[in-house]
Formats: structure tokens, sequence, C-alpha cells
């Protein structure tokens, strides 16, 4: 059995070279020292070589420096020297005890070298761990923070220093706690408020000993860059439960943020989407619950959104129309494909038609839901409705009516030009009016059919001007092809890529409008000789009037009080008649031509009234009749011919003396009114018949000769007042309450609020010249 076990004995050569040269070292000290040694310590040099080389290589290496050892200084320094056997014989004592001191120094040299070799594989072990848990660090993409036991000086990996923008080996700490956060070029915010930076996790985990977990805050660079982090961070407590250490992890969730805002934005635009969208949504659960519905729905219902969520048809619709919907639900499960149908629905507005689409949903668990769709066509269904009623009514009228009807498609060529048009409808009337069977006209073309159109008349151009241009035209033609012979009148619209063309047979009419013409050319030839016979008559007459006016004065004159100067007076009267007759036949005679001019002045209404009245006092007095005249109280005037004005205000008097009988009145009456001067002239005479009074003022117009108290007239004078009338920009108009219930003339006028003088009516004398 070996004294040292083998494993003892194993180092590297360089350990016993080593060993060897510490003895070697100690030998020659000893020999050195040999004559300063006392016996007793002779080996003592030795020890030093022993303990150096138990702890550079172990026991094998000490073992060999304290033989080699002995054995050089028992041959080399002992005496007597040379003589190993001498040597050993003579401190036999001395050398156990040199053994029994090298065997103590190598046990505890062995002890101090295994503990070493110990703890540098210890140290080597926790560099080995130091250095992976670096590695590992960097490779992660979080960020790791890890601080001092006061959070002012913090190291981190990678990715928190590329987080923060500062080099490696930087103190990632943010400074004292009492400074501000921007000396760092960073600021650090929550929910909108800047923190301290005792606040922060790091730091909060160091003063409190607690962890944090989750913090989320904005870091806010002075160059504009903005993270949101989430961080954790947890004390590390020393044996003596103090805070020796600080770690934090960090996670730039900025990207998740703006996800988590873009997503929201998706899901309120969705919202918004689907709450304002026109068609009625909705979605029910597994059970049937409703879990969301649009605002369509809860307008058409008249109701809250609450009164759907959470609900099922059961509780909000009645129980035959729950159980339909319900039915479709389960096919739309069953199925899990979507089902398309019509339904009738009653609501608050009434009963409504719906179109409704229901589908499977199923959500990120995988729950199937069941969505819908549903839109009201009530109205579209009514205006279909509506329509084909229309439709069939145009065909009903179109199948009676006389005019032809047609409708044409333009044929275009490869060019895009309108080509040919090709018959879409036509009814009876066109059929007959085309000498065709209306029903075989329909997907003919017009140029193969009538090709007249181009040949011998416009119409195909004008169809295409119509289709191009969109505006519309109505013409007469006249169409010679075909067999077809007459005047047609043609309209056409455009109607999408075509247009709608309604004609008819004008040929009659057209015959009918050539005689009219020829008869109305007659007529107007026949009342030209009649106006300038009259134009003569009055002239001719005009000049003997004047001749036996004369005479009369004479007669008058010289006949005295008696008979023959009462025959006189009745003779002079009945001439002034006739006179003012054929002065109004020659006045209206004169506008006709256009040759009545004015002498427009201001006139003082009152003195026009004045003079017109005395001008007829004398007749009305003879007649029995009572006339009076009515003026307000401020003046008034008009602008026009004194002469003219008084001729027709007489007109409209000796018009009332001539249909109110003896003892009756007449009331001339002048206002204001607005901008206007009213004259009127009221009388409780033999009244107007209705059916005459549109025709009163027309030239030569005679009333009821029954009705009439003297004289017939010409139907002369009426005429010329309104006609003077309307040349001093006025107006006349009557009104009567029916056959012997009098009646009201009034000429309006344009009220003249001028400064210049007034000018009193008939200054000037009122003769007319001959035309």
């Amino acid at each position: 059995m070996a004294l040292v076990p083998p494993r003892l004995l194993r180092a590297p050569a360089r350990a016993y070279a080593a060993a060897l040269l510490f003895a070697a070292l100690a030998v020659a000290v000893r020999a050195a020292l040999d004559s300063s040694l006392v016996p007793s310590l002779s080996w003592s040099t030795l020890f030093g070589a022993v303990a150096a080389a138990v702890w550079v290589g172990g026991v094998g290496p000490g073992c060999v420096a304290a033989v080699v050892g002995l054995l050089a200084c028992e041959y080399l320094v002992v005496a007597p020297r040379g003589s190993l056997l001498a040597s050993f014989g003579a401190d036999r004592w001395g050398i156990a005890a040199y053994a029994l001191s090298s065997g103590v120094v190598i046990a505890f040299g062995d002890a101090l070298h295994r503990a070493r070799r110990r703890a540098e594989s210890l140290h080597l072990d926790v560099q080995h761990r130091l250095d992976e848990l670096q590695a590992l660090s960097d490779i992660v993409p979080a960020a790791v923070f890890v601080g001092d036991a006061t959070a002012r000086h913090i190291v981190g990996n990678r990715a928190a220093h590329r987080m923060l923008g500062v080099p490696e080996g930087s103190n990632l700490a943010l400074g004292d706690p009492a400074a501000q956060p921007r000396a760092a070029g960073r600021r650090i915010f929550r929910d909108g408020r800047e923190l301290a930076l005792a606040d922060l996790p790091m730091q909060r985990a160091a003063r409190e000993g607690v962890p944090v977990h989750g913090f989320e805050h904005d870091v806010v660079f002075d160059d504009g860059r903005t993270y949101t982090i989430l961080i954790s961070a947890t004390p590390l407590f020393g044996p003596d439960g103090r805070v020796r250490a600080v770690i934090g992890v960090a996670n730039d969730i900025s990207e998740l943020h703006r996800s988590r805002r873009e997503l929201a934005e998706i899901h309120e635009r969705f919202e918004a989407f689907l709450r304002n969208a026109p068609v009625l949504a909705f979605l029910k659960d597994f059970a049937g619950r409703y879990v969301l519905v649009n605002r369509a729905i809860e307008e058409l219902f008249e109701t809250k959104n609450e009164d759907w969520i959470g609900h099922t048809d059961d509780e909000v619709f009645p129980p035959d129309v729950a159980r339909q919907l319900g039915s479709a639900d389960e096919a739309v499960r069953e199925r899990e494909s979507a089902l398309e149908f019509s339904d009738t629905i009653e609501t608050p507005a009434g009963v409504r038609q719906l179109m409704v689409t229901k589908f499977p949903v199923r959500d990120a668990s995988g729950a199937l839901y069941v969505g819908g769709v549903a839109l009201d066509v009530t109205d579209r269904v009514r205006a279909e409705e509506a329509l084909r009623e229309a439709e069939q009514r145009f065909r009903v009228a179109q199948e009676l009516s006389l005019d032809g009807f047609t409708i044409l498609r333009a044929v275009r060529d490869a060019r895009g030009r309108v080509a040919d048009f090709e018959w879409t409808f036509a009814n009876p009337a066109a059929g007959r009016l085309l000498r065709q069977d209306a029903e075989a006209l329909v997907g003919r073309r017009l140029l193969e059919v009538l090709p007249g159109n181009r040949a011998n008349s416009e119409l195909f151009d004008l169809y295409v001007r119509v289709v191009e241009t969109g505006e519309p035209h109505d013409v007469e033609v006249f169409y010679d092809s075909e067999g077809i012979r007459g005047w047609f009148r043609n309209m056409t619209v455009r109607l999408g890529d075509g247009v709608a063309v309604s004609f008819a047979d004008i040929t009659a009419r057209k015959a009918l409008e050539a005689e009219l013409r020829d008869r109305t050319e007659m007529l107007a030839i026949a009342d030209r000789r009649k106006t300038e016979f009259l134009a003569v008559l009055a002239h001719e007459l005009r000049n003997p009037l004047g001749v036996v006016t004369n005479g009369l004065e004479y007669l008058a004159q010289h006949a005295g009080s008696g008979a023959a100067g009462r025959v006189g007076e009745l003779m002079s009267r009945q001439l002034a008649t006739m006179k003012r007759l054929v002065d109004d036949l020659l006045d209206a005679n004169r506008i006709a031509q256009g040759k009545l001019e004015l002498r427009r002045e201001r006139i003082d209404v009152a003195s026009l009234v004045a003079h017109a009245v005395e001008a007829v006092i004398r007749r009305a007095d003879q007649a029995g009749l009572c006339i009076g005249a009515s003026l307000p109280p401020e003046p008034l005037a008009v602008r026009g011919d004194p002469v003219r004005l008084a001729q027709a205000l007489g007109n409209l008097l000796d018009n009332a003396c001539k249909f109110t009988p003896p003892g009756g009145t007449i009331e001339m009456a002048a206002l204001r009114d607005g901008a206007d001067v009213v004259l009127r002239v009221r009388d409780d005479g033999a009244g107007i018949a209705a059916e005459e009074l549109p025709r009163i003022f027309e030239l030569f117009a005679q009333g009821d000769p029954a009705a009439r108290v003297s004289g017939r007239g010409l139907g002369v004078g009426l005429a010329l007042v309104r006609r003077l009338a309307e040349m001093h920009g006025g107006s006349v108009c009557a009104h009567s309450d029916g056959p012997g219930r009098g009646s009201t003339f009034e000429m309006r006028l344009p009220a003249d609020d001028g400064r210049a003088p007034l000018q009193t009516a008939l200054e000037r004398p009122a003769a007319t010249s001959s035309a």
C-alpha cells in the first residue's frame, strides 16, 4: 500500500521542475548560511522550498522538494561532506524531525493548494456564468437594467443602451434624484404629467424595497423622439435584509400602443359606420341575445339601444315574429352559410317590407354568432309597383293615343358615330301613320324601313343632333316617301342613348291654316278698307257740319226766344253730339294708325274733374239727372295731355248720362290709391250684363239696345277711353252688378308727385286737327 495516494502525486511536469528549482535555491541558501546556523536549524531553509513546491504543485512536488533538498544538504553541506551514510548516521534524530516537519508543511500546504484551486475553479465558473448571463442579456430584445442599492448607478444590456440612445458602459441613471430628467436629454411622462426622478420604477423599488410591476410611461427625448416604455423593477436583498441592488426589465411598447390606437380608431370608425349605416344591422350571440344593433334599427322601431342589448327575439317581438326570426337563425347556425329572405314586419310607422341577409360569424374563441343586415325596401317596392302601374298606364295611353309614339335606340359604327336607329317601341298609332305593323317594327332599323328619313327629309339628322346635344326639337316637316305623303309634327327628346319621338299627321290642320290665312288676309283687307272709309266719311262729314254749326249760331242770334229759337237750340245740341261722335271716330282712327300725339304736362286733377263735370252739367239737367263730384282734401296731379284726358273723362260722363234714366244720379270722384290717381264715374242707371263686361271697351261694341235710354251711339267712346288711358300709362275698367243695377267705371293714371307748376285743364284750345 502506497504511503501517498497516487492522485496526490499527479501534478504537471512544470510543478516538479519548480520543486527541484525551489530545492536547489534552498540548498544554496543553506550553504551560504552554513557558518551562521546552529546544527538544529540545518534544514530550516528547506521548509520554504517544500512550502513553495506544495503551493505550486501540491503533495508530489512538495515531497520531491523535501527529499531532494535533504539529500543535497546532507551530501553537499553537512559534514562530513560527500558521504550520505555518515551524515544520516550522525544525525538520525534530526532527520526524523525534518521529515516530520516536512510532512506537516506538505499537509498544510496541500490544504492551502487545494483551497486555492477550488477558489480559482469557483472564480472561473462564476466568470463563465457572468459571461453567459451577459451574452444572454445582450441577445434578449428586452432592456435589462441593474442598479446599485440607491439606483444612482445603473448599467444595462445592449437593448437598454439602444433604447436610451447612450453608449455602452454609460451610467443609465438620470443622475441625482433631485435633478431633473432634462439633464440627461430625456424627460419622463405618465398620463401627460412629467415625473420626478424619485417616482421612476427603479428608484421606487430601491427606495421602498417593493417590486414595481407593469409601470407604463413615455420617454420624450430632446430631439423629438418619443417612446412608450413598459418596465417592471424589483429589489435584491442582502443577508442583512437590506436592498443591495435593483434589477429592472423594460420593453418598448410604442408600436404596440400605436397598433392599439390604430385598432381603436378602426374600431371607432367601424362602430360609426355601423351605427350610421342606412341599413339595419345586428349581431346575436349563441343564445340568440342581441349584442349589437345599429341606429337604423332603433329609429325604425322607435327604441333605445338598451331595449335590445342582452335581449332575445322572444323579449322584443310578438311570439309569431320571434318564432320566424328564430327559425332563420337556426338555419344559419346549422348550415353555417348566409341566408337571404324577404320579410314583412310591424313597426310604429306601419308595416315595412325588409330584405334580410343573415350570416354566421365566429369570434377568436370559435363561438358562433349570427349577424345580419336588413334593407328597408318598402319605398322601393312601392316605387316598383308605381312604376309598373305607370308603365301599364303608359302602354294603355299609347294604345289609345291618336299620335304616333316610338322609341329609337342609337346604332353606332366602329368609330362610335350614330349610323342608324333601331325601334324598341312603337304604339299602334305609329304603325297606322307609318303604314307598318307596329309590333313588327320593334328590332328593325329606321333607315331600312324609312330611308326617306335621310334621303328626303332632315329627320335623321335631327334625331342624331338630339342624341349628341340633348336638346329636344319640335318641328313640322313635309314627308313624301315610302308611300307616306303629308305634313307631320315631330317632337323628339333624348332617351338614354336614343330618342323618344311623338309625331302626328297635321296635313288637315295645315290645309285649315292655309284657308285661315287666306280668310284673315281678306278680313284684313276689308278692315283696312272699312277704316279708310270711316276716315274719309268723318272728314267729309266734318266740313259740312262746320257750315251747319255756323248757320245755327247765326239763327240763334236772330231767332229770339220763339219756336224757331227752341228748334235751333235742339238742332245745336244734336249737332254737338254728332260733332263729338265724328271727333271720336277720327281720334280712334288716328290711334289705330299711330298718328295721335300727346302733349304731356303736369295737370291739376281737381281742375280736370271740374271742367269735365261742367261740360255735361247742362245735358244732365235737361235729362233730369243729378250729377255730383267729390275730391280729396290734398291736391292731386297727373302727367298727360289735358285735352285728351278731358276727352276721356267726358266720354265716361257722357256714357253715364246716356244710360241713366231721368231722376237718376251720377257721381264723379277723384282719389289717391297708392301710386295711382283713380277717376271714378258711378251711376245708378241701366247697368251692364256680365257677358258684356269683357268686351265693353272694344271698338264699335254695342250693349243691349233695350237698356239704352237715348241714342244708340257708335261704340267708339269707351274704346277711345281705354286707348287714351293706356297711352298715358294707365288703365280703365268697368263693374256692374247686372242690368238695372248701375255701373262703375274707373280710370287709373300714374300720380305725379313732381314739383313742376300745375297746368289747369283745358288752358289750351281743345280743337283737334283733321287727319
